[in-house]
């Protein structure tokens, strides 16, 4: 599997990986441990996108464009988009596609109008804080799910020279998952948030053994920094976002934190019985090792008394 992967200078040493799926590895992960998306949501303008030999997501933002991520370029002509649920979808040929020069986005134009809905851009930029939902089909392989899967994403802040970023110069938004996890497939997907969307997945963090953590961080590329582009080349009229962009931050120099290890209610409570035994363990000591007269503390007790 040739994924780039590369170290990231963080406090749990996660790795960002590249999370396009090739099609011949039957390891391959997706979002896990999420939850079905509603039918007749903005949900039904996520594609299965397959470009050569590499299955990714996307989204329909005209009737004829779907936007995705650059790495999702494979080898092989046969490409296609498939939007909505594989019972009750549509699905197009592969007309031809719009890489970024700079950016992990790819815009890929259908051969066919699409006439599942359309997702509305984001009307402001994204800032820290913010919460959304990452949606993905990575799983539709994997686990044979027939409902794309969503994981909840609070973005921490907008981030620069992340290693294993296409180009290190690329501006991302960082997030922390929750209630699922990003894994491969899930690439070029959607982050929604109000309803709009904001970002277009790119990369996620891959942790220990355990997979614990594994797609616990994402990356995407904030779609409104990009208008000028996405205007450029297929004609649809854009937003001009409002607000102001928030602050951006080099991933090399201001270490990206990794959200806390996940740990079933099961082992906390466990957990908490073990501290509360030590505990007691260490008060019943300490009782017995008192002097016999009551020592320090009879003799406080008097005075209080008095």
């Amino acid at each position: 599997m040739s994924t780039v992967t590369r170290k990231v200078t963080t406090a749990l040493a996660t790795i960002i990986v590249a999370i396009a799926t090739l099609v011949a590895p039957t390891t391959a992960s997706a979002i896990t441990g999420g939850t079905d998306a509603k039918v007749g949501t903005i949900a039904d303008s996520t594609a299965r996108v397959q470009i050569g030999n590499k299955s990714c997501t996307g989204t329909l933002i005209a009737p004829t464009w779907i936007i995705t991520a650059k790495h999702c370029i494979g080898r092989g002509d046969y490409s296609f988009v498939s939007v909505g649920a594989p019972e009750h979808g549509e699905t197009a040929r592969v007309k031809d596609y719009i890489a970024h020069p700079d950016s992990d986005l790819l815009l890929v134009h259908t051969t066919k109008t699409m006439q599942s809905p359309v997702a509305p851009l984001a009307t402001s930029y994204t800032t820290e804080g913010q919460a959304g939902y990452s949606m993905g089909w990575g799983s539709y392989r994997e686990q044979n799910k027939t409902t794309i899967q969503q994981a909840e994403v609070e973005v921490q802040r907008q981030v620069t020279n992340v290693p294993g970023a296409i180009n290190p110069a690329d501006t991302f938004l960082e997030g922390n998952v929750y209630n699922g996890h990003l894994g491969q497939g899930d690439s070029g997907g959607p982050l929604f948030i109000n309803g709009q969307l904001a970002g277009v997945a790119s990369l996620a963090n891959s942790g220990p053994a355990d997979n614990r953590l594994t797609g616990a961080l994402g990356w995407w590329v904030p779609v409104a920094n990009h208008y000028d582009w996405i205007t450029q080349h297929t004609g649809i009229a854009t937003p001009t976002p409002a607000g102001t962009q928030a602050p951006l931050y080099d991933a090399m120099v201001f270490s990206t934190i990794a959200p806390p290890e996940e740990v079933p209610a099961s082992i906390q409570i466990l957990e908490d019985l073990k501290t509360i035994n030590t505990n007691t363990q260490e008060l019943y000591q300490a009782v017995q090792d008192l002097p016999a007269d009551g020592g320090p503390l009879t003799s406080l007790s008097a005075q209080l008394s008095s």
